[in-house]
């Protein structure tokens, strides 16, 4: 069977069009020049002649994620190491085109059972592997995501209760923290408190990101991939001024020198909790929350609360923390009832 290909002009763009010999359904991708439009076609006859029929959608889904990272270096697939396993575990052996919506659905509803995870979490995991499948698209690989008819409720309450520590409750913290250990475990502490970065963050937090001479911490590698700036008040700047003399490029490094394992970390506070009891459950992201709560109690504004925390959208920065800014107004009366 012959791969029929046509390239026609429309509107300025050069279309390259075909039926998908085993799908039978139409194909079409735009391009600026004829040139691109050519080169497509070409390597579209090419991929046929190599492989017949299955040439565009018999590979595996192993050989396709391993090209996807190849080419797409800012693709979101190992954001969750765990789950990206989980994940090659399950699909790399499997064909695409012998790929479901019900066999990923049914992989991400047992993740969710195995690993005790909420929805709201299961709809970020899922937002891991869009990058893969919209390129599998645009790849012309297969026609369509299954990941758009999977949905998870972004809007269910989050399963782990937010804990918020005053300022009071952060110095005694920080107190009990240095106690503990001053070397190591305090600086990772003290930088959640005073920045309100996240763990990640401030565990990759290398000697070149801080500039003293201008007082900024630059944040890279991030969640988001959006690199931002902290500016550092006195005591981050004293702080940070003595740490520039530590044995390691890392900010906060592990006694080996080395940059702490997540882990490990969490052994750590774990022990430390257990000597250090309290009411409130605590946990690195719980300065994180500490940090939004006590900085739009000073007065500070939602959207300076976006930049500093690095949210992606200020609507996140507002639906994680929109109820607390409503607890500083005093309730009017409306009806001027004495």
């Amino acid at each position: 069977m012959k791969l029929n290909i046509k390239i026609n002009e429309s509107g300025g763009r050069y279309i390259v069009k075909y039926i998908d010999p085993i799908t039978k359904k139409r194909k079409r991708n735009g391009f600026k020049t004829k040139k691109e439009a050519k080169i497509h076609q070409a390597n579209l006859e090419m991929k046929f002649q190599a492989k017949g029929l299955q040439a565009l959608c018999s590979e595996t889904i192993g050989v396709l994620v391993k090209k996807h990272l190849e080419t797409c270096i800012n693709s979101t697939m190992l954001e969750r190491k765990n789950a990206f396993k989980a994940f090659m575990q399950e699909f790399a052996l499997v064909k695409i085109c012998d790929l479901e919506k019900s066999h990923l659905e049914n992989w991400l509803y047992g993740y969710m059972r195995v690993n005790n995870l909420s929805e709201r979490t299961m709809g970020r995991v899922k937002s891991n592997f869009n990058h893969l499948f919209r390129y599998l698209v645009d790849e012309n690989i297969i026609n369509s995501s299954p990941l758009d008819r999977i949905k998870f409720d972004q809007k269910v309450t989050p399963r782990r209760k937010r804990v918020y520590f005053s300022t009071d409750e952060v110095k005694q913290i920080l107190e009990d923290a240095k106690s503990y250990d001053e070397t190591y475990f305090y600086p990772v502490i003290f930088l959640a408190a005073f920045t309100g970065a996240r763990r990640s963050e401030i565990l990759k937090l290398m000697k070149a990101d801080i500039d003293l001479n201008l007082r900024l911490i630059h944040i890279r590698n991030t969640k988001t991939k959006i690199d931002r700036v902290i500016r550092m008040n006195d005591a981050l700047y004293d702080f940070l001024c003595e740490r520039m003399n530590n044995n390691s490029e890392l900010i906060t490094p592990t006694p080996e020198g080395a940059m702490f394992g997540s882990q490990r970390l969490t052994r750590w506070i774990q022990k430390f909790r257990a000597h250090y009891p309290r009411e409130k459950e605590f946990n690195l992201h719980a300065l994180r929350h500490s940090f939004a709560f006590n900085y739009l109690k000073s007065g500070a504004q939602m959207y300076q609360l976006k930049s500093v925390l690095g949210h992606k959208t200020i609507q996140m920065t507002i639906d994680l923390y929109g109820q607390l800014q409503a607890q500083d107004i005093e309730t009017p009366n409306l009806y001027e009832v004495i």
